[in-house]
């Protein structure tokens, strides 16, 4: 079995401080080829886009403003075409 995310798409809710933030900052170390950081505070979710793609400039991290709650359905139309690889999503 592969432990790796090598070349792996993630899905992460909640990532734009603290343990998300470092778990999203961990999964591109091991080698997430994709991650898309779900999160309803808009502005700091940008900023963390743009951090996380000035410091792992080989990975393509982006950000969708979402309130998991209601906001799913959404959220899998915006990304769909990036989602067909994904192999782990948390929240």
């Amino acid at each position: 079995m592969d432990k790796t995310l090598n070349g792996k798409t993630v899905v992460l809710s909640g990532a734009v401080n603290g343990i998300g933030y470092e778990i999203v900052g961990n999964f591109l170390l091991k080698g997430a080829k994709l991650v898309i950081i779900l999160d309803i505070n808009e502005d700091k979710g940008f900023m963390v886009e743009k951090s996380l793609n000035d410091k792992h400039g080989d990975s393509i991290e982006d950000f969708i403003k979402c309130d998991v709650v209601s906001d799913l359905e959404s959220v899998a139309q915006k990304s769909s075409t990036n989602l067909t690889k994904l192999k782990l999503r948390m929240s």
